[in-house]
């Protein structure tokens, strides 16, 4: 077997782990944290290695915002997203909480609702300086 070693050099390590066919999957933490930063672009790269259930994603999000409300008014708190509170106003943690509700409930009443699109919309709301309403949202 022989091999260019200056190109094995070049490689990336992602390109490595692509070879030997590795594949970094997501965790729930991951998304927790994307979500509490608003990192919209990172949080689309998780989904893509996100091997869960799809529907466990908005209850991350719902999740998320719970830990979110307790943290806002706590001085002192242990939690893997306390440092993204400052990015928060109670508002927007009602609201996105709000349209991650809705989602769920429209996933759980129509059964051809795609789940994929549902997240992907609640991860573009964190893209807005103030997170809307799901009322001002179903007037566009």
């Amino acid at each position: 077997m022989t091999f260019d070693l200056d190109h094995v050099n070049r490689l990336s390590d992602n390109d490595i782990k692509t070879l030997f066919g590795h594949q970094d999957l997501s965790t729930q933490s991951q998304i927790r944290q994307g979500i509490a930063a608003k990192n919209f672009n990172y949080l689309m790269q998780i989904l893509q290695t996100y091997d869960g259930e799809l529907d466990n994603v908005i209850y991350t999000v719902l999740q998320t915002m719970i830990d979110l409300d307790k943290l806002v008014g706590a001085r002192y708190g242990q939690s893997d997203i306390k440092d993204y509170v400052k990015l928060w106003k109670p508002a927007d943690i009602y609201y996105m909480f709000m349209h991650a509700y809705s989602e769920l409930k429209k996933l759980r009443s129509n059964s051809s609702y795609n789940v994929y699109n549902s997240i992907v919309y609640l991860f573009g709301l964190l893209n807005f300086s103030s997170i809307p309403s799901v009322e001002e949202m179903m007037k566009l």
